[in-house]
């Protein structure tokens, strides 16, 4: 989801920057398929027509989340497949992380695991009838401890060895799985390279700074387009020359001469990528930032130059309901959402000239930090879903769910045993078996296990922890996080849910006095809540309401 980045839907393409386009011709998914060099027709194995066929995805993590599903195990995934061609999907989107497929980008180096469990699911989804479509490089994942996910993103800009490797990353990808005939295409997005941006990461006048400012291409790329005089006029100080133009600051006008430099980047960088991955889209960004002249003049800066996505046949795009609202805690109703729905979905299909693919459609958000973002009022969500066919049909050629499934923001990895003990400290009392294909970890009297705890928490708040026990006799479990200790008792099978309290969350350990077994752990501070399947797999109070709307989008 972009959980990282669904801030920015506080800020909105709405009123004057809803410009008139060209309305290209509407295109069916058999264009699309094309534009990948693939047959069209028939999907083999998938029943579907698609000269025809209405995409309806589901982005598809099973009972994890993106962030560490590639290194969980998913040995539920065939049910859960069906599950969601059973409602009406026929296809899934699959968020593909960047460094967790490609650890290493000097020299290049690959993540088997990763590699293994997407041809799972490929074939997985193909036994359901479900094409795939693969969002390229998602940005955050668990892989490396020692690294920051961003890194890689920000010296794709000023690294020609980085870039390189995410060349030879979407190449791999592409002749990973443009062998499965239920395989559609991909798209990147913006906001996984977003991090760039946030000029005030970096000290911008330093030396440091003033060289980002040239490797990156930025510095040259302005006093190209603008002349010194302009330049600092925009600045509000003085310029001297390209090799002491610092960064803008972030908010100020000066950022405008930013973003076109970053947007002509994105929209090279997609050119680049569909040489090797043919049809590759991006998800744009449909919503527009404030900027502030040196005079105080402010201004939305839109970023409609990229829509068109090189030479993809559609555009790709996340559309949340805040968009054009102004975001201070309003609860609207279906009538006034589905009106501005069909405003801003109408305008980017014109300026894209092209069909959209409404890839993340966000109609509810509980996200904490964002709960004074615009959002349908609760009980008219199903009237706004039923709103949304005619408005989905009449702009794009498909749409995708992005939470089909509750899930919470585990910060553990290989928090289901796939890897063995990969992250896990174990004492002699501890080991890792398998049931039935199943893994879990396996503790006898005084067996412990322990794993350091990725992400920040914010002091005072709760945190949960949340496992499955079985044991054939009674035992105690001391479970630890941080500096706090909570003990359970189990006896039988059961799910143990606890509540600590966020105080120097550096560490998570599961100790046991007698002989029990572990597995699927999971420590959060929240639950995505889509309102379509429980992280339980119980029905959601909108799941009916989307499988109409999959139903009138035939």
């Amino acid at each position: 989801m972009g959980d990282k980045r669904r801030k920015f839907l506080g800020v909105m393409a709405g009123g004057s920057l809803l410009l008139a386009g060209i309305m290209g011709n509407m295109c069916g998914l058999s264009e699309v398929r094309a534009e990948t060099g693939k047959s069209t027709g028939m999907y083999a194995d998938t029943g579907m027509d698609t000269d025809t066929t209405y995409l309806k995805c589901a982005t598809y993590f099973s009972d994890a989340w993106p962030m560490n599903f590639w290194n969980s195990e998913s040995v539920h995934m065939k049910e859960e497949l069906r599950q969601i061609a059973a409602d009406g999907f026929n296809g899934i989107i699959l968020a593909v992380p960047w460094r967790e497929f490609q650890p290493k980008t000097s020299p290049v180096k690959y993540n088997p695991y990763a590699w293994e469990k997407l041809d799972a699911v490929m074939q997985a989804a193909q036994e359901a009838g479900l094409v795939v479509y693969l969002r390229v490089g998602y940005t955050w994942d668990y892989y490396d401890e020692q690294e920051s996910c961003l890194e890689r993103y920000r010296e794709l800009v000023t690294d020609k060895t980085v870039r390189s490797a995410w060349i030879e990353y979407a190449k791999t990808l592409y002749q990973a799985v443009e062998k499965y005939p239920n395989f559609v295409g991909g798209f990147m997005t913006w906001e996984d390279f977003w991090e760039f941006t946030n000029t005030n990461a970096i000290d911008r006048n330093s030396s440091k700074g003033l060289e980002i400012s040239q490797k990156s291409g930025y510095a040259r790329y302005a006093v190209e387009q603008y002349s010194l005089d302009e330049l600092s006029r925009i600045y509000g100080q003085t310029i001297y020359g390209e090799y002491r133009l610092p960064l803008p600051e972030q908010g100020t006008g000066a950022m405008r001469v930013f973003f076109e430099f970053y947007d002509d980047f994105l929209m090279q960088l997609l050119k680049d990528t569909q040489q090797v991955f043919p049809g590759l889209s991006m998800e744009v960004r449909a919503d527009a930032d404030y900027l502030v002249d040196a005079d105080g003049t402010g201004f939305y800066y839109g970023h409609s130059s990229t829509y068109g996505c090189g030479d993809a046949a559609y555009t790709a795009m996340m559309y949340g309901v805040p968009m054009g609202f102004a975001n201070q805690g309003e609860r609207v109703s279906a009538a006034e959402a589905a009106r501005m729905t069909d405003r801003i979905l109408e305008s980017v299909r014109e300026q894209a000239g092209k069909p959209l693919f409404v890839e993340q459609f966000l109609f509810v958000d509980n996200t904490p930090g964002l709960e004074k973002n615009a959002q349908v009022k609760e009980a008219e969500v199903p009237a706004y879903l039923s709103r949304m066919a005619v408005v989905l049909e009449k702009y794009s050629m498909g749409y995708g769910i992005w939470t089909y499934r509750n899930y919470c923001n585990n910060k553990l990895y290989n928090a289901q045993f796939a890897l063995g003990s990969e992250r896990w400290k174990m004492n002699a009392w501890a080991e890792i078996v398998s049931d039935d294909g199943n893994k879990k970890v396996h503790l006898t009297e005084g067996g412990m296990i322990s794993q350091s705890v990725s992400g920040s928490f914010e002091e005072g708040k709760p945190v949960y922890m949340r496992f499955q026990a079985e044991s054939d006799a009674p035992c105690q479990i001391a479970v630890t996080l941080g500096r706090e200790t909570q003990t359970v008792l189990v006896d039988g099978k059961q799910e143990v849910c606890l509540t600590f309290t966020a105080d120097s969350v550096w560490y998570a350990a599961w100790k046991s006095d007698g002989d029990v077994y572990l597995d699927d752990m999971n420590v959060y501070t929240y639950v995505q809540d889509g309102m379509l399947y429980e992280m339980d797999g119980t029905e959601g109070s909108c799941i009916e309401a989307v499988r109409q709307l999959n139903e009138r989008l035939k």
